[in-house]
């Protein structure tokens, strides 16, 4: 019968004691030549491909989630943001239009001129910015209030955090950086503020947490928009109607013609 390996041990036998290093060195020293490169490359793609994965696909830090949005350049020109500009100055404004987070603004159907002009810039800039962020159909989407809003120091300097009722939303900044002080969308899920050069849009989800950042000095001026998807426009409530951007084309007609902006409210 065959020996244990144990019990063929001579009671005064001692084996030499190696490190792990020194281990690794007589092992490798005994490799045959072509194994020893087979291990080496495999060693270096291994790394290699490691590296690759993590810059391609960074782990974000816990608790930190990526916030959709978008900014979009040149919406509204100098020419047009002066012309809103100085149409604020004449408003009457209004601060209970809203009832939970009333901002001081004025509904932009009761202003023909710039009714029109957004008009255009919704279908033509921003809607197809938000099908392409969102992945949602043109058709799909109605305009449920759009207006102006303006924060002054001495008046309405911020609006606390909350969430649109709407799905999406948008801010368009109209007057120039140096009127003012601060100001900015604050969004909490990132603990991040955008804030935005005359004539630039900011599109997100409404249902994002979102804040207007408050202004210590001078008046803020922007364009604030909120947007419903919806297949079935007969579930959305009757006034969204007056908005719909499939009504362009008899606003502009009622244009021609001279009739009252509430005509045109009434398509």
């Amino acid at each position: 019968m065959p020996h244990s390996f144990r019990g063929s041990m001579h009671a005064d036998c001692e084996f030499p004691q190696f490190s792990e290093s020194q281990f690794f060195f007589i092992f490798v020293v005994n490799m045959d030549k072509r194994k020893i490169f087979v291990i080496y490359f495999a060693f270096i793609g291994i790394a290699v491909l490691a590296i690759l994965t993590m810059r391609r696909s960074p782990v974000p830090s816990e608790g930190v989630t990526k916030l959709k949005y978008k900014v979009l350049n040149n919406v509204l020109l100098s020419d047009e943001l002066l012309r809103i500009d100085a149409m604020s100055k004449e408003l009457v404004w209004t601060t209970n239009r809203h009832a939970h987070y009333p901002t001081t603004d004025i509904t932009i159907s009761d202003l023909w001129e710039l009714d029109m002009l957004m008009c255009k810039k919704l279908r033509e800039l921003i809607l197809p910015e938000v099908c392409k962020l969102f992945a949602v159909e043109f058709e799909s989407l109605w305009l449920r209030d759009m207006f102006l809003v303006k924060y002054e120091h001495d008046a309405q300097r911020k609006l606390a955090l909350h969430r649109d009722a709407s799905d999406f939303s948008f801010v368009l900044h109209v007057n120039p950086l140096h009127e003012f002080d601060g100001g900015g969308t604050y969004f909490s899920k990132t603990n991040q503020t955008v804030g935005l050069m005359p004539g630039q849009c900011l599109i997100f989800s409404g249902k994002e947490q979102h804040a207007g950042v408050e202004i210590t000095r001078g008046r803020r001026l922007i364009i604030t928009g909120f947007i419903d998807c919806d297949k079935s426009p007969s579930t959305l409530r009757r006034q969204y109607l007056m908005y719909n951007l499939r009504c362009l084309v008899e606003r502009r007609m009622f244009e021609k013609v001279g009739f009252h902006t509430k005509v045109a409210q009434r398509v």
